[in-house]
């Protein structure tokens, strides 16, 4: 009966010089047994005192239960799993041999420092034998042909296809990835990942995961997203590489979510557990690849998409501090950009861009700059603006033709760049606004966007366009009579009690009222007083209203009705109010309505076309 060696120690500390002594091991359990066209056999070995868990790496031969084995070659896979590239079977057993336990890291370190490939007695020649294993240990061995092939296993981030079910993935099965969709089942791409995400976790009470997300470009400018869930996001997060080359097979396609990524693909992939990746060789796939947004088309571009831009970087914020209206501590960078879409040789298109969180402690770019934006979000808070998101990616350096060319149009304007030829995308709205053009005006959606934190110290103030949807019917309040009070009074028997001004004969009414706004983009509830409310009412004041209503039950009704859905100019305050549970909240207050003078809006309307360049 041939006797196992004492080598599963040895063999799971990584003692490659065990495969000189070709030692002998008992595989005690087949736990996959071996298919057709399957090229590996998982297996337990042991020594007669340790076992472990072991891959046979293409198998030539199929050990049975009991079987012994002689092992040529072999190499480490991970703490817990020997890899078997050759072996030889020696003969089967019945029985198992000793009572082997299972070995850990704690297993007896002197046991396994000592194990040798000799029979495991203790005479003198055996332990010059242990010395000689060690001291050979310690040498420099010469990689044979098996074990380099194991080792390639590792080098490409344990990808490799001995370890994949079918054979190893090449270029004549490669397909193009403006190919595939979800109707094609057996694809292969191969592809370099332009980028790639952080691993991201979630957790929504009844389910929690993990994903990451990489960007795929080909040799044929086909693009690519892709995102790994789960134990997928986990077993590749860290192999996968930005910038490296890949097979990919196995993924799911689907629909693409165009809210996350500006690849143009209709599709995307989704790799779970059953995916298959195999490094690549080096190819001429491109770097990178980009789907610019020119400023000049960026008002065209729906709102919160994702775009990739270019500019030049006209002024550099200093980075600050926020908090956001969950009470997130972060903190951002504003950074306004400039290009040279404009028609008019003599102007440039400028926009703002802010950068967002830890990314604002990787900016690697000065004023005068020409940056990329990969990922960004557009939004219409202040007319138009940009923002980073999670997968934004900043590229300082290119040798993209539109980068050249942006930074020679930059060099031609060394002497720098005057606001009176920017046509700015991003304005910031201010009380000073013209009320006669207005030319510039928001939209109900840029107050909604409104932080508390951008009004605890100052008043935001907006000019939009929009529709009176609802006024609720509690129009007015009984005011005290003096011109310069109008303060709330409360009825005292027949006279009127004003904490400022006292008692007084009698009162009026003030507007005072709540109602909605409406436009495309939204509505909006607004308190408005009585100068503003007026316009609303065609200068019926409040006190003709009431004595009307007073008269003919259906006045109030129809004059409700009357003013709904009439379009107005609104000029909102946006400040911060406390609210009954001390906690901090918007309040919207239309300060002043114009009736839309149409003649002067349309010369407004004309005078920005012609500014766009038109």
């Amino acid at each position: 009966m041939t006797k196992l060696d004492r080598c599963i120690a040895s063999l799971m500390q990584g003692n490659k010089a065990m495969d000189k002594h070709s030692p002998c091991v008992q595989v005690i359990e087949v736990r996959q047994q071996q298919k057709a066209g399957e090229k590996k056999l998982i297996v337990t070995i042991s020594d007669g005192v340790h076992s472990c868990p072991a891959i046979i790496i293409k198998p030539t031969q199929k050990p049975d239960k009991f079987s012994v084995i002689k092992i040529l070659e072999s190499l480490k896979h991970t703490r817990d799993i020997l890899l078997i590239v050759k072996y030889t079977i020696e003969e089967t057993l019945d029985t198992m041999i000793g009572s082997p336990k299972s070995y850990t890291s704690d297993s007896n370190v002197s046991e396994s420092s000592s194990s040798t490939t000799a029979t495991g007695t203790s005479n003198s020649s055996a332990s010059r034998s242990s010395s000689s294993n060690v001291s050979e240990h310690r040498k420099p061995v010469k990689k044979s042909a098996g074990v380099e092939a194991a080792d390639s296993f590792y080098d490409d981030g344990g990808m490799s296809s001995v370890l994949q079910e079918g054979e190893k993935m090449t270029d004549d099965q490669v397909a193009p990835i403006t190919s595939i969709g979800p109707y094609e089942q057996n694809w292969v791409i191969k592809a370099r990942i332009t980028q790639k995400s952080d691993l991201k976790h979630w957790d929504k009470g009844t389910t929690k995961g993990c994903l990451f997300s990489i960007e795929l470009l080909d040799e044929w400018n086909g693009q690519i997203r892709a995102t790994f869930f789960n134990d997928a996001a986990k077993k590749y997060v860290n192999v996968l590489k930005e910038g490296g080359v890949y097979f990919f097979s196995g993924g799911k396609v689907k629909d693409a979510n165009k809210k996350f990524t500006t690849i143009p693909h209709n599709y995307e992939i989704t790799f779970d557990r059953t995916a298959s990746i195999q490094a690549a060789k080096e190819t001429a796939i491109p770097e990178g690849n980009f789907n610019f947004t020119r400023f000049c088309d960026v008002a065209s571009v729906e709102e919160n998409a994702i775009v990739d831009i270019i500019g030049v970087v006209k002024q550099l914020s200093e980075v600050k501090d926020f908090t956001t209206k969950n009470n997130r501590k972060t903190k951002r960078c504003n950074v306004t950009l400039i290009d040279n879409s404009s028609n008019d040789p003599n102007s440039f298109f400028q926009v703002d861009l802010t950068i967002w969180g830890d990314m604002c402690d990787s900016i690697q770019f000065n004023e005068g700059d020409v940056v990329i934006f990969k990922n960004v979000r557009k939004s219409n808070y202040n007319g138009i603006s940009l923002n980073t998101v999670n997968n934004t990616r900043i590229i300082t350096r290119s040798s993209i033709p539109e980068y050249q060319a942006l930074a020679e149009w930059c060099g031609d304007h060394s002497s720098g760049f005057g606001d009176e030829v920017a046509i700015k995308l991003t304005q910031r709205q201010t009380a000073a606004n013209s009320t006669k053009t207005f030319k510039r005006k928001n939209v109900i959606q840029d107050i909604k966007n409104t932080n508390v934190e951008d009004v605890m110290n100052d008043a935001l103030t907006f000019y939009l366009r929009a529709y009176v949807s609802y006024i609720k019917p509690d129009l007015w309040y009984e005011a005290c009579p003096n011109e310069k009070c109008h303060r709330k009074v409360q009825q005292d028997g027949d006279r009127y009690v004003c904490n400022v001004c006292g008692p007084v004969p009698s009162c009026i009414r003030q507007y005072k009222a709540t109602f909605a706004i409406t436009d495309w983009t939204g509505k909006q509830w607004c308190l408005g007083f009585n100068n503003a409310v007026l316009e609303i009412f065609d200068k019926v004041s409040a006190d003709e209203m009431c004595e009307k209503a007073n008269i003919d039950t259906q006045y109030m009704p129809m004059v409700l009705s009357r003013a709904n859905w009439t379009r107005f100019v609104f000029y909102i305050r946006v400040t911060a109010d406390r609210a009954q549970n001390n906690e901090m909240k918007l309040k919207y207050t239309a300060s002043r309505i114009y009736n839309i003078d149409y003649a002067t809006e349309a010369k407004s309307i004309l005078s920005t076309i012609k500014d766009y360049g038109f």
